[in-house]
């Protein structure tokens, strides 16, 4: 599927009335919150599938032992959800993509479907490994990008289709949260970003993204005063890791405490920086420009494993892990009485992946619709 097809999808269907022009409305309780989100969903849901649409949409999601997922298909399941898509396992805790051992922790969704009566399918987190065809489509849109993970879902779609994930979902999370809240207005900014690598990967393949958290999100500030507020304290564990927002959602349609929520952890594909094509084609061709354009030297090429080797171990020291990095960079500090951060090799390097995978979309592009000017239509 190429993303011509899109301009024959309908955006909206049908007149919109004056309460909904003022949506979101002020959220007063957990209650008046969550049935917006799910009736909002509900008109998204009928929409998506209306027979009148040139292309109905099939509707999938996500599904992984985390808060937000977990909420995301509680309340989307009443309005139907075709297929579930579930990374068995996250991503490692000590080591990045290139160095991941056998062992990774666990992050199977399926026992969370099951409960919620959701067919599911497995991924295969690491299917980029087998062949990457696509790998400048990620690029193109985000130069560190780490939404590889869901590469497999590509095989499963028939048709285009809505994608729903958890993304944004840390407006769920209490004020106490070690992580730092990106702000607490109506700005719809969020700590990472997350799935916005699959930008122009989903227009390719036939993918709608919405994150359902983003329904109603103009109204943070009430969120948050509902997350704090004591209505939601049988459902606040008080750990680093708490959504009571989304614990409640889940756990008053049967899905069992100890199911969800338990940990921290993600799918997430992460590279060293600065990122290289994993693809050996893609690898050539993007090393070869560096040369051709002399931004590095063919001489200096042969140090890249040595420089992505040293930049690993800078993202990944910790106490025990990289330990004599983490320790001398601390003692540098105390020594110093400023900051010491050993710095990243070849950081100047950062972006020139994403301006060498933007050209060659462009000119893949370009080719395509040159014959499809000179051939017969794709409708046809």
């Amino acid at each position: 599927m190429r993303r011509l097809m899109y301009r024959n999808l309908d955006v909206s269907r049908g007149k919109v009335s004056e309460s909904e022009k003022r949506m979101p409305p002020r959220f007063t309780s957990f209650a008046e919150y969550r049935d917006y989100l799910r009736d909002r969903y509900a008109q998204i849901a009928a929409n998506a599938r209306d027979a009148a649409r040139t292309w109905p949409l099939q509707i999938v999601s996500t599904q992984s032992k985390g808060y937000d997922s977990t909420a995301v298909n509680t309340l989307a399941r009443a309005s139907g959800i075709d297929k579930v898509f579930t990374v068995s396992t996250a991503k490692s805790k000590r080591f990045l993509a290139h160095q991941e051992e056998a062992n990774l922790p666990d992050d199977d969704g399926g026992e969370i479907c099951a409960t919620l009566g959701l067919p599911y399918i497995r991924l295969n987190r690491r299917a980029f490994a087998e062949g990457f065809d696509q790998e400048y489509l990620y690029y193109c849109a985000l130069h560190h990008n780490q939404d590889a993970n869901l590469m497999d879902i590509r095989k499963h779609l028939s048709t285009v289709s809505l994608l729903l994930t958890g993304v944004l979902g840390e407006l769920w999370r209490p004020k106490a949260d070690k992580v730092e809240w990106p702000c607490l207005n109506a700005d719809l900014r969020h700590g990472d970003l997350g799935g916005s690598g699959m930008a122009e990967w989903r227009l390719v393949v036939g993918v709608i993204h919405l994150p359902l958290p983003y329904i109603g999100a103009r109204c943070r500030a009430d969120i948050v005063e509902i997350t704090e507020s004591s209505e939601m304290d049988p459902w606040r564990l008080g750990t680093a890791y708490d959504r009571p927002i989304s614990r409640r959602i889940a756990e008053e349609a049967g899905v069992p405490r100890r199911h969800f929520g338990q940990s921290k952890m993600g799918s997430v594909v992460l590279f060293a920086e600065p990122s290289i094509p994993y693809g050996t084609a893609l690898r050539r061709e993007f090393l070869a420009y560096l040369a051709d354009e002399k931004i590095m030297a063919r001489s200096k090429i042969w140090f890249w494993p040595v420089v992505r080797w040293w930049n690993s171990m800078l993202g990944a020291k910790s106490k025990r892990q990289f330990a004599a990095i983490y320790y001398m960079e601390r003692v540098l500090s105390k020594l110093t009485r400023r900051d010491v951060q050993f710095p990243r090799l070849w950081s100047k390097l950062d972006g020139t992946l994403f301006c060498f995978c933007v050209n060659r979309t462009a000119d893949t592009f370009r080719t395509d619709l040159k014959i499809l000017s000179e051939g017969p239509s794709v409708c046809e």
